[in-house]
């Protein structure tokens, strides 16, 4: 048969690796290998057009569609094991139409009907995405053609496997159409074998090559039967960084039918597998594939008589994208603002990046002036915002910036110090200084000398602060609702984005007019905290003055919300969102939205859901929030008055009239620090509507297929579109988003070589994070990713990844907050003070340590949380 003449079964020669729709993710792997004219075994491929006509033959297309069917109702797993267990026994067993038979027979009796190796090449498989590594079935040591015919089926069959399924679930791959290829290969006997990744799959670390290696067939290793021998090698030098050799007490060889496990023999269980020699040159290979298929990979080997041969490479998946490196220096260091600073976890949307950039770009100089130093870069990495930290790192006069990060995150600035220190060649610094440099008394002086306007206000807020913030959010109303006025006169495309691009400028002015005001209550807190601890030896007495501070929008807005919730009730006791009560409440807080800062994130306006589920979980405490805010009132005026008494007993009547004077700026001012984002959300708000409207008229255009396209673009993109240009642009945004959503764990640091850091090193164990607010409390874990959907029940500890303002309302039911990352000024943290429910912040991890319904106690005085009953 000719090779035109073939439709099921195609040579790895004739095949081109960018077809790996029909040939499946495996063996487009295997052709660029042999692209690089590298030794990969002969074999062929039998393509997914042969899935799918055995599928049809058989009758078991309705079979799958019943399966798929199931998953809409989310069934249990057993269910689903039983569902999988019997679809697949029916594909192993039904026969392979003739015509596909014939070639795959014809196929292997030109390998000479030669022993075997069968794998699963599945569509998506080994992709840079996914692996799915041990999900699908593979055979070794197959002699004969009916035992050829018998394995494909089975590779076939494990694409429905219980285990296969559940993957592509978790990673939103379930489809109608998902097909197998296969691809069967001249078995190697090797004498060793084992797997090469070109990064480091640990540290990420981009110029490391990891190679793992055992006696007889790589399944040992594979299969994680045997501990292999392990090399790091340096990936530009080749030298060996550090290698480990094992007592390798297990081995896989071919065995009639198959392979077996058995001892290695005596003298080769303690002999490294690979000599010095061969560890290079095996680097070296991996250097070259990495290049050729320009990512990355992860790379399975075997050495037969003296000579390496490769059987498959793939991506490495997981790895965390790299930031853009500067040649220019040794080491480049990156922090996570979104999720450190601002505890969103996940990724924002093209548009939500470009815009937050513009806005950093507009206050750059203001912060300059401010701080005297020179403000990070920021970069998009992964769809999160990264500070490059390296000039900080290394410049000594700028160098307590990363403890200026520990008041918001204690996490990511230890994991900073920490690099400082163990990268000292690359990051040359002077001697160490401790402390913060600027304190925020020094952060006032600056304000004030900044400039005029700024100067004024910030004395107007010192001497009359009451004047002072109704005077800043009078301006902040007029100048939003001016942005509302002009922003419905726009006209087609262009001018939408104009008004847009200058958004993010208008917005810096207006959150600058409340800096001043801010700062002075910022500055009033620090001090008091500074004067309590130096003349009573004890902060916390401040506590109880920061309960429920006036003119904060956030906490302001769950008790808006549990009163809209219990007005809005319906005759079958839901919240209704069309209700007057609940309707006039999203007018006012209707711009909000989990990772609100991204303007490519629905608000609460345009889905209720949110806050109608966590209304209806206040409805549920018997809590009323209004009387606690009223009792909180009450005791911060009574702790504010002991306060006072107790410095005139102790420090005379002067010191008690500072007190006094610090201690009404705090109460009246420090409440501002969430009015800012809460303004700035509102004007996001604003451009979230112009921007669909503009993705509506390119809808019209015929350039955008969905409105909601418009956020996977930035501005640039959208300046002079042509032809399908912005739809490749939105897919290709729109996968890499998916992904994203998908990453459990997110790097606070990293480098530009690639090396991820997520918590810092530290001895001992036990669950010990960073106290943020005080108070100790007994209760039921409740492990919560995303707010949207959650119910909390009264008396649950809240245990979340970070917070936002959007996580708020869920504060009022919980009876502790632990986050993973925070500080004592992070979001959550202030919160929770405000609320007087203990926190605990800065645990890696945490989310996937603790369970639903565990009882802990949760230390905000000391930051620990121990587990009282699992």
């Amino acid at each position: 048969m000719q090779a035109g003449d073939r439709v099921y079964v195609r040579q790895l020669d004739e095949l081109d690796r960018r077809q790996s729709g029909s040939i499946g993710g495996k063996a487009a792997g295997l052709i660029g290998l042999r692209e690089m004219s590298l030794p990969v075994p002969d074999g062929f491929v039998i393509l997914t057009d042969a899935y799918r006509r055995f599928v049809r033959s058989s009758g078991l297309r309705t079979e799958i569609d019943r399966l798929l069917d199931a998953l809409d109702g989310d069934p249990p797993p057993e269910t689903l094991q039983e569902k999988t267990d019997r679809l697949r026994g029916k594909i192993e067993l039904a026969p392979v139409p003739a015509g596909v038979a014939r070639e795959i027979e014809q196929a292997y009796e030109q390998l000479g009907c030669t022993a075997v190796a069968v794998r699963s090449s599945a569509q998506g498989e080994d992709s840079p995405e996914v692996s799915f590594a041990g999900q699908h079935d593979s055979f070794l040591n197959v002699q004969g053609a009916g035992e050829v015919l018998r394995a494909v089926r089975c590779c076939w069959a494990s694409l429905w496997s219980f285990r296969a399924l559940s993957y592509r679930r978790q990673s939103e791959l379930v489809s109608d159409d998902a097909a197998g290829a296969v691809v069967v290969q001249t078995m190697v006997d090797a004498d060793r074998a084992g797997v090469m990744f070109t990064a480091d799959p640990v540290s990420g670390r981009r110029d490391r090559v990891v190679i793992n290696a055992s006696w007889g067939l790589g399944e040992s290793v594979v299969s994680g039967s045997v501990t292999p021998d392990q090399w790091t090698v340096d990936a530009d030098t080749g030298e060996v960084l550090q290698s480990t050799i094992e007592e390798k007490q297990s081995m896989v060889v071919p065995a009639e039918g198959g392979t077996q496990q058995q001892k290695p023999p005596a003298k080769l269980r303690s002999r490294p597998a690979l000599s010095p020699k061969e560890v290079q040159k095996l680097a070296r290979l991996g250097v070259q594939i990495q290049k050729h298929l320009g990512r990355p990979q992860d790379v399975e080997w075997a050495l037969a008589d003296g000579e390496f041969c490769f059987l498959q490479s793939r991506p490495v998946t997981g790895l965390y994208p790299l930031p853009a490196a500067d040649v220019q220096r040794p080491l480049g260091v990156h922090y996570c603002l979104s999720y450190g600073a601002q505890g969103i976890r996940g990724p924002m949307t093209p548009m939500g990046i470009n815009l937050f950039g513009l806005m950093y770009e507009s206050v750059r100089p203001l912060y300059d002036a401010m701080m005297r130093m020179e403000v990070p870069d920021l970069q998009n990495v992964g769809g999160r915002l990264y500070w490059d930290m390296t000039g900080m790192l290394q410049d000594e006069q700028m160098r307590n910036m990363v403890d200026f990060i520990a008041v918001v995150d204690p996490e990511g600035s230890a994991v900073l110090r920490q690099l400082r220190q163990q990268r000292s060649d690359a990051l040359p610094t002077g001697d160490e200084q401790a402390g913060f440099a600027i304190p925020p008394g020094r952060i006032l002086l600056r304000l004030i000398g900044t400039g005029v306007p700024l100067a004024v206000r910030t004395l107007y807020a010192l001497a009359c602060p009451r004047r002072a913030v109704s005077s800043v959010l009078s301006a902040a109303d007029r100048a939003i609702q001016d942005m509302q006025r002009r922003s419905v006169k726009l006209q087609g495309v262009q001018q939408r984005l104009q008004f847009v691009e200058q958004q993010p400028a208008e917005a810096v002015d207006v959150l600058l007019r409340q800096a001043s005001t801010l700062y002075v209550g910022l500055g009033a807190l620090f001090a008091c905290r500074h004067k309590l601890k130096d003349w009573f030896d004890d902060e916390t007495l401040i506590e109880p003055v920061l309960r429920w501070l006036p003119n904060n929008p956030t906490t302001e807005m769950g008790v808006s919300l549990r009163k809209a919730a219990a007005e809005s009730v319906d005759a079958d006791g839901r919240v209704d969102p069309e209700a007057p009560a609940f309707r006039e409440f999203l007018r006012t807080y209707g711009h909000r939205a989990v990772t609100e800062i991204d303007v490519g994130v629905p608000r609460w306006r345009e889905d209720p859901s949110q806050p109608v589920d966590m209304g209806e979980s206040l409805l549920l405490s018997e809590q009323d929030s209004e009387m606690r805010r009223q009792r909180a009132h009450l005791e911060a005026r009574r702790q504010m008055d002991e306060i006072v008494s107790r410095t005139r007993q102790q420090r005379g009547a002067l010191s008690a009239g500072f007190m006094a004077f610090l201690l009404r700026r705090v109460r009246q001012l420090a409440g501002m620090r969430e009015r800012p984002k809460f303004d700035m959300v509102r004007i996001l708000d604003i451009c979230r509507r112009v921007l669909k409207e503009a993705g509506e008229d390119l809808c019209r255009q015929g350039y955008l297929d969905d409105p909601e396209d418009v956020f996977f673009l930035t501005l640039q993109d959208l300046k002079e579109p042509t032809g399908d240009d912005l739809r490749h642009i939105v897919q290709r945004n729109r996968q890499s988003y998916r992904r994203e959503m998908r990453r459990k764990r997110v790097p606070l640091v990293i480098t530009d070589r690639g090396e991820a850091f997520y918590s810092a090193d530290r001895g001992g164990g036990g669950l010990v994070g960073t106290p943020v607010a005080p108070g100790v409390y007994e209760g039921p874990v409740r492990v919560v990713d995303d707010p949207r959907g959650v119910r909390l029940q009264e008396g649950e500890v809240l245990v979340a990844p970070a917070t936002d303002p959007a996580w708020t309302p869920l504060f009022l039911n919980a009876g502790a907050l632990v986050m993973e990352v925070g500080g004592v000024m992070s979001h959550g943290s202030g919160v929770a003070r405000e609320y007087g429910i203990p926190a605990v912040a800065g645990l890696p991890g945490i989310t996937q340590k603790l369970r639903d319904g565990q009882k802990v106690r949760v230390n905000g005085n000391k930051g620990e949380i121990a587990l009282l009953q699992d």
